[in-house]
């Protein structure tokens, strides 16, 4: 088997519902929002895919044209990790490398597993057959806003949920505490809760929350200072036990995460196939974590391609308890035709179907099309 083309869609998403809060500030409070289809193609008919968010232009697709698929055509698409260290060592001083490395690996774990005929968590060799899922807020502009939204997710059968910042330019540590002590009196002691301020505290900030969420009993504290402060990090591991989650955004995929797990500097690490380039790197992070005996937490990529992948992943490693559902889940289903929705008792399921699993909706992204490479 040999790769033939590699082309990229990129396509307008128009969600049900406006994103709101902090995720619509990270997405360009649009209306629409720019969603790239990856398609590694061969010579025997099988194709794989891959999806992210693209907000600003066009640069990725041309990028993965005019530099991946001349170093892509003619490989074999089975060599998934010569072509990850390839692309790894190729890309090492571009800015987005990351994000190249990722949609075009989860390209061919996806034709790996269609070639098996199994479902990519099969493939992976399976842990379980579904994930305990927590909703995870777009931000919220009020107190009274939160607790509603957190009360009919509950209703909806979550578990859990994630606090994100409405305002992601400025802390605001008291009201955050308030926030936090008012869902807690709301949903009770057995309802699952997160903080995450997306690295916006000062390491005084970030102790002053810290102290309240754990006398609260959250179930981690999300990046609470900026993700390069490894001294930071490592004194709150200290002063606090609460686990501090970490390193989502951190540069460097795997090979970055060593110095945060000898420092102390996390209790949990955060991961996701955007961010750290693939299912194959998530999977190794995932295995240095549970050798450390710490817990690896597997973050939302916002675009359903990408999310299922991490879903997969999730389905085969033993040392995370939940999968990230950015709400409402709709609004993050761009061009597929059914996405993974929670199920009655709270937990979501990989797609029982080949490769990831999920149908690309061609007539909505033929409609919506901006742009394609030749």
């Amino acid at each position: 088997m040999k790769i033939t083309d590699v082309k990229c869609v990129i396509f307008e998403w128009t969600p049900p519902t406006v994103l709101k809060g902090a995720v619509g500030r990270v997405m360009g409070n649009r209306k629409t929002i720019p969603h790239m289809i990856v398609r590694v193609l061969t010579d025997e008919g099988i194709e794989g895919n891959s999806s992210q968010y693209v907000v600003g232009n066009q640069g990725l697709a041309e990028h993965i044209e005019t530099r991946m698929k001349p170093r892509l055509i003619g490989k074999n698409p089975m060599y998934v990790e010569q072509i990850w260290q390839d692309i790894w060592r190729f890309t090492r001083s571009t800015h987005s490398h990351k994000f190249i490395q990722g949609t075009i690996d989860v390209c061919l774990w996806d034709i790996l597993a269609k070639v098996a005929n199994l479902p990519l968590y099969k493939l992976l060799g399976a842990y379980r057959d579904r994930v305990l899922a927590y909703a995870s807020s777009q931000g919220c502009a009020s107190i009274e806003e939160t607790v509603a939204e957190v009360l009919e997710c509950k209703e909806h059968g979550y578990k859990a949920y994630k606090i994100h910042l409405y305002d992601m330019d400025h802390s605001n540590p008291k009201y955050d505490l308030e926030l936090s002590q008012a869902l807690r009196k709301n949903l009770g002691e057995d309802f699952g809760l997160v903080h995450d301020p997306a690295s916006m505290y000062s390491r005084e900030e970030a102790l002053y929350v810290g102290l309240g969420l754990q006398e609260l009993g959250f179930e981690w504290f999300e990046e609470p200072i900026n993700q390069w402060d490894i001294e930071g990090y490592a004194q709150l591991c200290q002063a606090l036990h609460i686990p501090i989650a970490g390193i989502e955004t951190v540069d460097g995929s795997m090979f970055s995460t060593p110095e945060y797990i000898l420092r102390r500097a996390v209790d949990f690490i955060l991961t996701d196939v955007r961010m750290k380039g693939g299912i194959g790197p998530v999977r190794k992070t995932a295995a240095m974590a549970e050798a450390f005996g710490m817990t690896c937490l597997v973050h939302s990529c916002a675009a359903p391609l990408f999310n299922v992948a991490n879903l997969h992943i999730l389905c085969s490693i033993k040392n995370s308890k939940y999968h990230e559902v950015l709400i409402p889940a709709e609004n993050f289903s761009a061009g597929v035709i059914e996405d993974v929705y929670l199920d009655k008792d709270g937990y979501v399921s990989p797609p029982d179907k080949p490769g990831l699993g999920l149908e690309i909706d061609w007539s909505y992204v033929n409609r919506h099309k901006i742009y394609e490479t030749p």
